[in-house]
């Protein structure tokens, strides 16, 4: 029982991962909600300094902003995770539900835990380019890819590490149109600049025309 316990966790586990990072993705980090320093970090900063094709990967030192989460990321979201499948076990087992709780709930958390170490890891090989011999396979281009898409279509392409819920929530897309052509705008830039915090600068409306409109535009 104790195997099948863990099998089945571990196929939880990642189907869980993929759905709350969808979620997680969609509603927290491309929302204006709490905390708003999840939403300023991932789309005012991130997602304006690689922004498009001409500035997805890393050529200068301010777009390393916002390619991870802080350190205390990890450990919140594995807990959320676990709150309803630990509140689950402890009805189950207060019911006299004979099962192998402790093996599933600890299989559970360290998939979840691997699929964040996976998403912060190609996250940041995507846009910073560093193993050759991982970023040239062909399930790495597929993902980079996909993610790049998103880059383009924010309201798309939300998972980084497996688009299981993707393709079931209809947010998937495969290809661009070849005509497709995007540029990094100024606005862009600036917008990243002015939510900042390792290069803070208090650029006036006055000497950013159109930034306002920048802003509100990148929630779209």
């Amino acid at each position: 029982m104790i195997i099948g316990a863990i099998l089945g966790a571990v196929v939880v586990g990642v189907l869980q991962a993929s759905f709350f990072e969808w979620t997680f993705h969609r509603f927290w980090l491309h929302r204006p909600w709490l905390p708003a320093q999840v939403f300023t970090a991932h789309t005012l900063v991130h997602h304006q300094l690689c922004k498009f094709d001409d500035t997805f990967e890393v050529t200068e030192e301010e777009q390393e902003e916002a390619l991870h989460f802080q350190w205390w990321g990890g450990p919140v979201l594995i807990a959320i995770n676990m709150v309803p499948w630990t509140l689950a076990a402890w009805a189950l087992h207060n019911a006299g539900v004979q099962f192998p709780y402790i093996a599933a709930l600890v299989t559970i958390a360290a998939t979840i835990f691997v699929y964040y170490l996976a998403y912060e890891g190609l996250h940041l090989l995507m846009h910073k380019p560093t193993f050759p011999w991982i970023e040239n396979s062909g399930f790495f281009r597929f993902i980079k890819n996909h993610h790049r898409i998103h880059h383009t279509q924010m309201a798309k392409n939300l998972n980084v590490v497996l688009p299981i819920a993707d393709f079931f929530l209809g947010s998937l897309v495969r290809f661009e149109p070849e005509a497709t052509a995007h540029v990094t705008t100024a606005a862009a830039r600036r917008t990243a600049r002015r939510h900042s915090r390792r290069h803070p600068e208090s650029i006036p409306t006055e000497d950013a025309p159109g930034t306002a409109r920048s802003e509100e535009s990148v929630t779209r």
